[in-house]
């Protein structure tokens, strides 16, 4: 047992020069698939940078949990800034980082790890099962109602750059944040495409496309916007306070 803490630092050492190979394997070698996936580890949000396995994850997850949470970036300092960290951390919720650019290709082929489904944070579907299903249900019925002015007259000045405008169940101290379309690339994914220059014109516009824009209805800034939400010809003054939000 006094063993196992070396066992597992060492391969670590290994780990971090060879995970690259190890992921391939993850992605090209279905049959395995399964044992390689135990293989990896990953740093997290509770995890004060050691690395952990799915297992590990899965072992801390809270009672109520069904999903292995995830939020990609370009390293770790990048993604600790993520602010669709911040309900996460709220409620004590770990969120596994992915910081190679080849992690996300491996979510997308596993899809899940143990019954166990991951989803990415930065996505607009991301639900808490803590929360009561009713109130939650009523809740966002009454708020799309209350801001329905405002939304639509933000769809109308984004266009065709946004998929919609949603009222977020997850915002804290932020007005707005663009999320994710669901079953569509992170803004991660994005980055490393354009990287690697798999899309042209018409890709990267679809990409764009498939952004959510959320509004935190219980943000002052936001309140203040409904309030002066304009008629549909008188929008210019409107649109210098709505830049201050969200340019």
């Amino acid at each position: 047992a006094a063993d196992k803490p070396k066992k597992e630092s060492d391969y670590i050492k290994w780990y971090q020069s060879f995970s690259p190979s190890l992921k391939m394997g993850v992605i090209d070698d279905e049959p395995n698939r399964a044992k390689l996936m135990k293989l990896l580890r990953f740093q997290t949000s509770r995890s004060d940078g050691q690395w952990i396995s799915l297992a590990d994850y899965i072992e801390n997850m809270k009672e109520w949990q069904k999903d292995i949470y995830i939020v990609a970036g370009v390293n770790t300092e990048a993604v600790e800034k993520s602010q669709f960290l911040e309900q996460f951390k709220r409620k004590d919720v770990e969120v596994i980082y992915m910081t190679d650019p080849i992690d996300e290709y491996v979510v997308a082929h596993v899809r899940d790890f143990d019954s166990k489904k991951f989803v990415d944070i930065s996505s607009e579907d991301v639900k808490f099962q803590d929360e009561d299903a009713d109130l939650v249900t009523r809740r966002e019925k009454y708020y799309k109602k209350k801001f329905k002015p405002l939304t639509k007259w933000l769809k109308n000045l984004y266009g065709a750059s946004i998929m919609r405008v949603a009222i977020s169940k997850r915002l804290g101290s932020i007005p707005a944040i663009a999320s994710s379309a669901s079953h569509s690339h992170s803004a991660n994914m994005e980055r490393i495409m354009r990287a690697q220059a798999f899309n042209h014109g018409q890709q990267e516009f679809q990409m764009r496309a498939m952004k959510i824009l959320e509004i935190n209805p219980r943000h002052p800034l936001i309140l203040k916007l409904l309030e002066g939400c304009p008629p549909e010809d008188d929008d210019e003054e409107f649109e210098v306070a709505e830049e201050q939000v969200f340019q």
